[in-house]
């Protein structure tokens, strides 16, 4: 069974893939499509994940990003996040547009 998770956020479809563990760090991926990625001519894209996705641990203790990065063209685009991994079987997302949470969701981490 794949885990993945769907939310439509300020004109982006934004698809969580399965989380993973590496050296140390919890990874989530992310591949979002839609108008609002697109460029428009040379400006820059205005949408951007750490402005609708909050990551915490089940505690509420904030997620820890070490490292994060994106990229993509012609309306999609792709997000990588790192967070140091505390040990935890799951860690929490919040999805927000502006300031309302829409969605909140528990990912489990494969050992």
């Amino acid at each position: 069974m794949t885990d993945q998770h769907v939310v439509e956020l300020d004109g982006v479809r934004l698809t969580r893939l399965p989380a993973g563990r590496a050296e140390g760090f919890v990874w989530l991926s992310f591949v979002g499509k839609g108008e609002a990625l697109r460029y428009v001519g040379s400006e820059p894209i205005d949408w951007r994940l750490r402005q609708h996705v909050t990551i915490t641990w089940p505690d509420g203790t904030p997620g820890e990003i070490a490292s994060a990065g994106s990229g993509g063209g012609d309306g999609m685009s792709f997000f990588d996040v790192a967070v140091r991994d505390t040990g935890d079987s799951s860690i929490v997302l919040s999805y927000a547009e502006g300031t309302t949470d829409l969605v909140r969701e528990v990912v489990p981490i494969p050992a």
